[in-house]
């Protein structure tokens, strides 16, 4: 038995449009290991078929209640820290990155989704999120770490409250099933089980994801 605690990183990857992940691309992903204030998900649900029939003498004929049915899932993100990079992957073409002359990154614009030409479609992201994994009075031992992952996900930003105190950063979302997730961007799930048409899983895990410096991009690295 074990128990979940915190939230320690987050990895953010891009996907192609038909939800296989972006591999080879060198900023294909984003790391952020600290600054998560929140991750809260749920699941969307829709209830069975609530059956009930009387006959003549207004008793009970038929009783039958069908399964409820999870349509995909729901999530909030808060973040105590914040990256324009990050945004810019997290919105999948809902942002825009703004840069100095030099291509540093300064800022982001939010994309309005009117306008006089074709829609264009988000690709989505692919999120996972590690937590502590304790147990009792230390860590799990083998997996100190849960991860936990949305196969493809699409995100709309919420804003937040400038005072005094730390501005938060709010994303919610809804993940829905991906087929071609495969072992993910970077072919570390090898877990044994069919993945295509889940919503949400998780697993135990060893590691931290691998990241040059607490917050920074990630190249999803070719598919071999």
């Amino acid at each position: 038995m074990e128990s979940i605690i915190g939230a320690r990183a987050v990895r953010i990857s891009r996907l192609t449009e038909d939800g296989t992940p972006d591999y080879g691309n060198a900023v294909g992903a984003f790391v952020m290991r600290g600054g998560i204030s929140t991750f809260e998900h749920n699941f969307e649900v829709e209830e069975g078929s609530n059956i009930f029939d009387r006959d003549a003498s207004g008793n009970a004929c038929v009783i039958r209640k069908r399964e409820d049915t999870v349509k995909w899932t729901t999530f909030t993100l808060t973040l105590c820290r914040d990256d324009p990079r990050l945004t810019e992957i997290i919105l999948h073409g809902g942002a825009t990155l703004l840069t100095d002359a030099n291509d540093y990154p300064m800022g982001r614009a939010i994309v309005s989704g009117a306008g006089c030409g074709d829609a264009v479609a988000s690709n989505g992201v692919l999120i996972e999120l590690w937590s502590d994994l304790w147990d009792c009075d230390a860590p799990k031992a083998d997996y100190p770490y849960q991860r936990a992952v949305l196969p493809r996900a699409f995100l709309t930003p919420q804003g937040y409250t400038r005072e005094d105190g730390t501005a938060m950063p709010v994303y919610q979302g809804f993940a829905q099933a991906n087929p071609n997730i495969g072992n993910g961007p970077f072919d570390d799930f090898d877990v044994v089980g069919d993945l295509s048409n889940v919503v949400y899983f998780d697993f135990y895990d060893d590691a931290l994801p691998a990241a040059s410096s607490p917050v920074d991009y990630a190249e999803i690295p070719v598919l071999s």
